[in-house]
């Protein structure tokens, strides 16, 4: 016997005699979409019915019935019978969100189910399960996270009370002062780059704990060093005892291990994800969509897309470039700040100033056309031996923001970086 696929005809009903009962319950409602209700005849009276209240048409039974018999609809809903029935159909209209929701979510039910049968139906055919993967996590991100969303004169006008209020909920706050007025928003893709031992990991490391802190979930994938190594350096950061000694039998001191542990006891239950090893472009897109559903992960930091595995089916400038441009989509339809490592070329190295700008980056195929934001790292101290430690964080693109140039201290004992200049 074929099973039905999971609605709710009641939850259904109740939200149209809502909407048809009081018509302002329609405003409550415009996260759902048609296709979210399972009856055909329900898809066509809520789309009659968004259409009606978006145009400011009158809504009740009568223009109802009129604009479903122009659009010659009104029997396929079964006639002005079914929609007068309907206001028989509400418990309550305080009831409406929870209607709602047990819509949306019968309805991301079906997608799921329909997305796992056809990647089900091509795995039989003989499609190669590693291009199937990221297909499934598609489906999941789509049935558990959101299509799609629209955004109203409304919720610009939310948005800039916020933004004034000092809430700004669409931004990331990434815990530096210096940084606050550069934050990245959400859904954004933001490329750090800079020359080898300039600080992009120590800086990365150190935002990520900073975020976490702050109760927001982070991803860290690293595919430079171990997850040994970074776990072992967010250690030294923290206490000063370097890696080689954690790793060394017999060279740790019980002050060392009373600062690991008040170390680990800080660091135990922050929201932090860290994944090492060897990805793809499939794997990171996978990882990021999966910790978006288990954990609601808000920012991801990629260490560096310079070791992502490609297909070398084109030059490597172009393959980075496709690279970023898929992580920028994945970052925007999740709704999750991205924060892709780039090593920059020699090409800054070999000028008398060392100071990087964004040519050096262009190089590279397209990512700065494909970044929201790009911040350059330079420090003065790696050129010289005299200069200070400052780290400069150049605010080189901001897609929607200021540029600019942001100062912090990197402490050359233990390589962490801290607000302030020397």
């Amino acid at each position: 016997m074929t099973q039905d696929p999971p609605h709710s005809d009641e939850a259904e009903r109740a939200i149209l005699g809502a909407c048809l009962i009081e018509p302002a319950c329609i405003t409550r409602v415009l996260d759902l979409d048609a296709m979210d209700f399972y009856r055909h005849a329900n898809r066509d009276l809520f789309a009659a019915l968004v259409d009606m209240s978006r145009s400011d048409t009158k809504v009740d039974y009568l223009t109802v019935e009129n604009y479903l018999r122009d659009c010659g609809k009104l029997e396929r809903v079964g006639g002005i019978e079914y929609i007068c029935k309907l206001a028989d159909d509400v418990p309550t209209l305080s009831g409406l969100q929870e209607y709602a929701r047990i819509v949306s979510t019968k309805a991301r039910a079906r997608t799921l189910i329909a997305g796992m049968g056809e990647i089900q139906r091509r795995l039989y055919e003989g499609d190669d399960p590693d291009e199937m993967a990221p297909e499934l996590a598609k489906f999941i991100s789509v049935g558990t996270v959101g299509r799609y969303g629209e955004y109203t004169i409304q919720d610009a006008l939310a948005d800039l009370e916020s933004y004034q209020s000092g809430e700004a909920p669409g931004l990331l706050n990434v815990g530096f002062d210096v940084l606050e007025r550069y934050s990245p928003a959400m859904g954004e893709l933001t490329v750090l780059a800079a020359r080898p031992s300039v600080g992009k990991t120590a800086l990365a490391v150190e935002m990520s704990e900073r975020i976490a802190r702050r109760g927001d979930a982070v991803l860290f994938l690293s595919l430079e060093m171990s997850g040994q190594g970074i776990a072992f350096r967010r250690i030294y950061y923290d206490t000063g005892v370097p890696s080689s000694r954690l790793r060394r039998a017999g060279t740790m001191t019980d002050v060392d291990w009373s600062h690991i542990g008040a170390a680990m006891a800080r660091m135990r239950d922050l929201p932090v994800r860290l994944y090492s090893g060897v990805f793809r472009q499939m794997d990171l897109e996978a990882v990021i969509r999966a910790e978006k559903i288990r954990s609601n992960v808000r920012a991801v930091f990629i260490d560096h897309i310079g070791k992502v595995r490609l297909p070398r089916r084109e030059p490597r400038v172009a393959e980075l470039g496709v690279l970023t441009e898929g992580l920028a989509a994945t970052a925007k339809e999740l709704r999750v700040a991205v924060f892709a490592l780039c090593q920059l070329n020699r090409q800054s190295e070999a000028r008398d100033s060392k100071r990087p700008s964004l040519s050096d980056l262009r190089d590279s195929g397209e990512i700065e056309e494909n970044a929201d934001n790009t911040w350059l790292l330079y420090r003065e101290s790696k050129y010289k031996e005299d200069a200070d430690d400052t780290l400069e964080i150049i605010i080189a693109k901001a897609r929607d923001g200021s540029t600019g140039i942001a100062r912090a201290r990197l402490d050359p004992k233990t390589g962490r970086i801290s607000d302030g200049e020397v």
